[in-house]
């Protein structure tokens, strides 16, 4: 087999072709014997094959997992457009061909997702064949409330996406019910994910992490995954910094080295352009006052060192820059500067006379 991996269908189908081997699916059992080494050894098994180059292998259950608001949706549809119309998102991050794609979503509105869908098309080149490849299944718009554990609702399901080559689950908390978090739920949906991974299908499923940055429910999640993205915001990230995503993969089957080395993607909308930038987690350093803040406030550099100093320190005091001796900045314009920071509430003003010192508003004393 040359340490290849193929999805269960194929393996079923060359079972039976090559040696006459039939095997219960349900059950994962032979019917007739037992399958040996010898027989793996003399199967001529096609290579495995990828959505993406070297990612979401054919019938693969992959988790893309972060906290709130951490880009999840942004990243998705970034991702199943480039499936859909073979497209590239990074050197390492491409489609090799065109794919069928299925969203089943319970996060967005109709509007929301026509919005970020119109915006990640800018990234890619316009062509609009592919839309015809790229199936959505919105429960908002159906006005329905869908179970992945519930049978009938997996059927209706399966009706819907049609021969997908993948299918995308936004996500997984709200589409499990009230018991999503349980061991014995996620044994009801794995289920009905390995019918579908059995014929060849790749499962892209969005789940939320806790606080601890692991995700929410059972640990089999982890175990069942043959590959898991985690999606993070930088350390010193805050939200007018922009929406800057650390991508990472915390566990892979099959993937190793710079395969799987972390990246940041920042999406960002100016002057009606919506851009895509690729960056390394290590070279990504946000400043601590964002040139949107400068541009807003009419922030001179005076004012900039004073702010950074406080955000970096938690709280700052009128002589902690007036004791730098800065060129050119009197006692008066520091005094100034830490006035006119207060009046435009990016600084509290904490107490009076010698003793004053002044933090971020969001600083608790």
């Amino acid at each position: 087999m040359n340490g290849c991996k193929v999805s269960w269908a194929e393996f079923y189908k060359n079972a039976y072709a090559q040696h006459q081997l039939t095997f219960d699916n349900d059950k994962g059992g032979a019917v007739n014997r037992s399958l040996t080494l010898a027989d793996l050894s003399t199967m001529d098994l096609p290579p495995q094959k990828f959505i993406m180059n070297n990612f979401f292998g054919a019938g693969e259950l992959v988790i893309l997992s972060g906290a709130a608001k951490t880009g999840k949706s942004y990243f998705l549809l970034d991702v199943l457009i480039a499936i859909a119309r073979k497209g590239k998102i990074s050197d390492r991050f491409y489609s090799n061909s065109v794919h069928r794609v299925a969203l089943i979503d319970a996060e967005l509105s109709i509007g929301e997702l026509a919005k970020r869908s119109s915006q990640m098309e800018k990234l890619h080149e316009r062509k609009t064949k592919w839309r015809e490849r790229f199936v959505i299944v919105s429960a908002k718009h159906e006005k329905r409330e869908f179970n992945l554990a519930d049978k009938n609702d997996q059927q209706y399901l399966e009706a819907k996406i049609g021969d997908a080559d993948i299918i995308a689950i936004d996500n997984y908390g709200k589409l499990s019910g009230l018991s999503g978090d349980s061991l014995k739920t996620w044994r009801q949906v794995t289920s009905w994910f390995d019918k579908l991974q059995q014929r060849g299908i790749t499962i892209l499923l969005i789940h939320h992490e806790n606080k601890s940055d692991e995700l929410r429910g059972t640990q089999k999640m982890v175990d069942d995954a043959d590959l898991h993205i985690s999606l993070k915001r930088p350390g010193n990230w805050r939200p007018q910094d922009g929406n800057i995503i650390e991508v990472s993969f915390p566990a892979a089957r099959h993937l190793h080295g710079e395969q799987v080395a972390p990246f940041t993607v920042t999406y960002e909308e100016k002057n009606s352009q919506f851009r895509r930038y690729i960056g390394d987690p290590e070279e990504t350093d946000i400043p601590i006052v964002s040139e949107t803040e400068i541009e807003e406030h009419s922030l001179k550099p005076l004012l900039v060192d004073i702010l950074t100093a406080a955000r970096q320190n938690g709280k700052i005091q009128s002589k902690d820059i007036i004791d730098e001796t800065k060129p050119g900045h009197s006692r008066t314009s520091v005094v100034n500067a830490f006035s006119k920071l207060c009046e435009r509430g990016l600084l509290t003003q904490n107490g009076l006379g010698k003793g004053t010192f002044y933090t971020p508003p969001d600083f608790l004393t």
